[in-house]
């Protein structure tokens, strides 16, 4: 079986205020090529397909028509999607319905049944005649339906090994078993990956048994895991989602030949505007600049200036920087801004003593650098207490019951599920709420917890 193994497209990214709508189109169009001269049996995207859960219209049509592209390079390839801890689990399979008429399965959450329990039928997707995939997107340990006797540090290793038992009851032929996740995994380089959704991470072990080859997503780094018969991988990120990832971008070629260890291919993927920095190690201003200037500025790219901080506003950095002179600093400079933003607090003299803060900075990278790296200001007590489920039952009683003895047993329930939040410590916030697959109580554009009712009518003979 010939897998393409593929992950971390952030579709919908944009550095800075910078769409990346070109560079995201032209990454599909090179999967697309790909796709044509290799001719894969199956395709598989493990996870973050999108950068944030609720994506830009222009990501979703770029979506849509490279996924159809895809499919046209090679329409008997079936296409499996997964969702990442960017995507919205629900946002992603609404269309799956669509997808499946163009041969693509997606699963954005764990599928259960209508006892609740993990529906593992639904994570198998059979190759006929070359294999299984077995998609597992990201999963919250709390949103695992384990049995209340796995511990919570065990969800992760049962879930894989539930889906992997599922999958090798099917399998009679014995044949290769490919197995979607996103997760961390222990021991992974991590070098240049932004540790946000990092809080989980897991040894290899709990991956399970029964696999022929692991299609990782989530690390940007593509890379195989140590001491696993090269048979786990991340394939990293088709193009650069940032600066840091300083490493050679691709896509995975992998071959499965009866359970024989994995022959993997890596199959480049160019930027269509790379990211550079400059200079590689922070220098003074003068210095920084006079680097700068041996920088090839025909081709269009995206440029990080390193720079000591030296006392020099940040603005007029940015604008010496500029070889047109022209500027997002200047655009804003020109809105009547032009005194800019002045945080409160002192500045070292490097002396032991200390003078107020005077330096102006645009207001946007002050936001972004507080939102990035200062997480405690935006964290909140989430304590709360819900009433999951609740139960009213009735049994008849046996002198209503037919006086033949024929009727044995008759019994009525009414079932309510998520009914009420008996109390929470933050108001106007449902804190079931989902900003993406592990964003527990972010309301971002995010549907409202599901409430539902039943009833169950039993009669015995």
């Amino acid at each position: 079986m010939k897998v393409l193994h593929t992950s971390d497209w952030h579709l919908g990214q944009s550095l800075y205020d910078h769409e990346r709508v070109d560079e995201q189109r032209d990454m599909l169009r090179q999967l697309a090529e790909v796709v044509r001269v290799h001719h894969p049996d199956v395709m598989v995207v493990s996870g973050d397909v999108f950068h944030t859960a609720v994506p830009p219209a222009w990501a979703q049509r770029i979506y849509v028509e490279g996924l159809l592209a895809i499919h046209a390079a090679c329409p008997e390839m079936t296409i499996v999607v997964t969702a990442g801890n960017h995507d919205s689990a629900s946002r992603l399979e609404a269309n799956g319905a669509l997808w499946r008429l163009a041969g693509v399965t997606v699963v954005g959450g764990l599928a259960r049944d209508n006892e609740g329990r993990l529906d593992v039928s639904r994570h198998i997707v059979e190759i006929p005649g070359k294999g299984f995939v077995v998609a597992l997107p990201h999963a919250f340990l709390s949103t695992i339906p384990a049995p209340p006797t796995v511990e919570r540090d065990g969800r992760m290793a049962w879930l894989c090994q539930t889906l992997l038992d599922g999958v090798a009851a099917r399998n009679t032929a014995s044949l290769p078993v490919v197995l979607m996740a996103h997760a961390a995994i222990a021991g992974s380089d991590f070098t240049g990956h932004d540790q946000v959704g990092m809080s989980d991470t897991f040894p290899f072990t709990a991956l399970g048994t029964g696999y022929d080859y692991v299609a990782l997503g989530h690390i940007h780094r593509p890379q195989t895991l140590a001491d696993t018969d090269d048979r786990v991988r991340y394939c990293g990120t088709p193009i650069a989602v940032s600066f840091d990832e300083q490493c050679e971008h691709s896509v995975s070629l992998v071959t499965l030949t009866g359970h024989q260890p994995p022959q993997v291919e890596r199959v480049r993927i160019t930027n269509l505007i790379p990211l550079h920095t400059f200079p590689v190690q922070a220098l003074p201003l003068e210095e920084a600049l006079a680097q700068l200037q041996q920088f090839d500025g025909r081709k269009r790219s995206y440029v990080r200036f390193h720079v000591h901080a030296d006392g020099t506003p940040l603005a007029d950095a940015m604008v010496r920087a500029s070889p047109a002179g022209v500027t997002d600093i200047n655009a804003w400079r020109a809105s009547g801004n032009a005194n800019g933003y002045v945080v409160d607090g002192v500045i070292d003299n490097g002396d032991g003593t200390y003078s107020e803060n005077t330096i102006c900075i645009n207001p946007e990278d002050y936001w972004y650098e507080v939102s990035r790296k200062s997480p405690e200001l935006f964290i909140y007590d989430n304590s709360y207490i819900k009433c999951r489920e609740l139960t009213l039952s009735l049994d008849f009683p046996k002198e209503w019951l037919d006086k033949k003895g024929i009727v044995k047993h008759v019994g009525i329930s009414f079932v309510a599920r998520n009914p009420f939040i008996v109390w929470k410590n933050i108001k106007d916030i449902d804190p079931d709420a989902q900003y993406n697959t592990s964003g527990l109580g972010l309301e971002y554009g995010s549907l409202p917890s599901r409430r539902s009712y039943g009833m169950n009518f039993n009669i015995k003979f």
